[in-house]
């Protein structure tokens, strides 16, 4: 997600987070808030059980309706530099999400078994101890 952000966000993306990551931090020649590309958006999911990791299901950004019911849709997703730090309400909400070795969110799936519970490990959930 990182470096898509950074595409909406730094016109000079090319590629290298650290360097991007500078610019951003500096506030120079990048927006602080921008709208990211549909092509650019980052795999969506939704918890049929927020305490069970291997509840997860993948939500297609062009059919929000189909998880959500009728009338949903995603109109268009937006990035802005901050300095909330959002961290805490997202532990909070996925009390499973730990520390490396990060593992899948369904850590006994058997090793054939490519589901997206298989597949999403912990760390693609964004932690930041700041």
């Amino acid at each position: 997600m990182a470096g898509l952000s950074m595409t909406a966000l730094d016109p000079a993306f090319q590629n290298d987070i650290v360097e991007s990551a500078a610019r951003i931090a500096s506030g120079k020649g990048v927006k602080r808030q921008a709208e990211v590309a549909p092509e650019d958006y980052p795999m969506l999911v939704t918890f049929r059980d927020l305490a069970d990791p291997a509840a997860v299901e993948a939500v297609n950004p062009a059919d929000f309706a189909s998880v959500f019911g009728p009338g949903y849709a995603l109109r268009r997703i937006t990035v802005q530099v901050t300095e909330e730090n959002f961290a805490p309400s997202l532990q909070e909400r996925l009390r499973w999400l730990g520390r490396y070795p990060e593992p899948s969110l369904n850590p006994n799936h058997d090793p054939r078994d490519f589901s997206l519970s298989a597949r999403l490990h912990h760390g693609d959930f964004r932690r930041d101890e700041n």
